[in-house]
């Protein structure tokens, strides 16, 4: 009986060339996406300062933005559009909520991110908003709290 010798040709699969969603992502790369997905507490407060009858400059403090500034907008009807500034970031919220009168004031009302600029871009978030005001005083303080997702 004569054996017979087969051979065969292996080849190995160019995997650089497929198509996959984590084609050219790196380690780090899928790592900076998964950091940037997460959800933080924001608390914080501040004064604004009313500059017209339905327009305000805030000035505060919280764990997100560290220190900041920023303009509301108070329309007659709907949210109130407050845009807060930190260096050259900036985070967008619309308000709403309702107020109770007397010799003292308190807003209790709900705010979610509309929008962001550089740090903030692209984040998303919800919370509670109360603020007090004396009768006829120029300025309130206000409070702050909620979930940002990065």
């Amino acid at each position: 009986m004569v054996k017979r010798t087969v051979r065969r040709r292996f080849e190995f699969e160019r995997l650089e060339q497929r198509e996959t969603p984590s084609a050219g992502l790196g380690g780090s790369a899928i790592h900076d996406l998964a950091k940037h997905a997460k959800t933080v507490a924001l608390h914080g407060g501040g004064t604004a300062t009313y500059s017209s009858r339905s327009a305000a400059t805030v000035t505060g403090n919280s764990t997100i933005l560290g220190n900041f500034t920023g303009t509301i907008t108070i329309p007659s009807s709907g949210q109130a559009v407050v845009v807060l500034h930190s260096g050259s970031n900036t985070l967008d919220l619309a308000v709403k909520g309702s107020s109770t009168q007397g010799k003292v004031s308190h807003f209790k009302g709900t705010f979610t991110i509309t929008g962001g600029t550089n740090q903030f871009m692209g984040f998303t978030g919800n919370g509670t908003i109360t603020s007090t005001q004396a009768l006829n005083a120029p300025a309130f303080s206000f409070s702050i709290n909620g979930k940002v997702t990065e």
